[in-house]
């Protein structure tokens, strides 16, 4: 993995940017804490340039955006590496990082996607 990021669209996505000499062979499995299980493999990779890509995953639900989730990469069966993130990996980084003091506009849209995000977890389990 080179980056763990989000992508803030219709929907929030965790970018996970990664390099490989070849994506032959190689796919990343991503479980969360529930036992749910998504594989991506060659055909879901973005490629961005040289040996750089990119895949994003847009599974989890607003209630979710304080879950946990690893992608473990796995080359022709072989398990590589695991990274574990979560939407609020992202937002705590934009909220406490002093780098991002210059964006005011994507600080408040993070914080108000965290209450959000609060809101609809509150909502679901009463």
């Amino acid at each position: 993995f080179t980056g763990l990021s989000l992508v803030l669209n219709e929907t929030v996505a965790i970018r996970y940017t990664f390099t490989a000499p070849s994506t032959e062979g190689l796919t990343i499995v991503i479980t969360d804490d529930l036992g749910h299980t998504w594989t991506y493999g060659r055909e879901s990779f973005v490629h961005e340039s040289g040996n750089t890509y990119h895949v994003d995953f847009r599974k989890l639900q607003a209630k979710r955006m304080s879950d946990k989730v690893y992608a473990t990469f796995h080359q022709g069966g072989k398990k590589t590496l695991t990274a574990t993130y979560s939407i609020e990996s992202y937002a705590n980084a934009v909220l406490t990082n002093s780098a991002y003091e210059a964006y005011p506009m994507l600080r408040d849209l993070v914080s108000c996607m965290m209450k959000y995000g609060d809101a609809a977890k509150d909502y679901a389990t009463n």
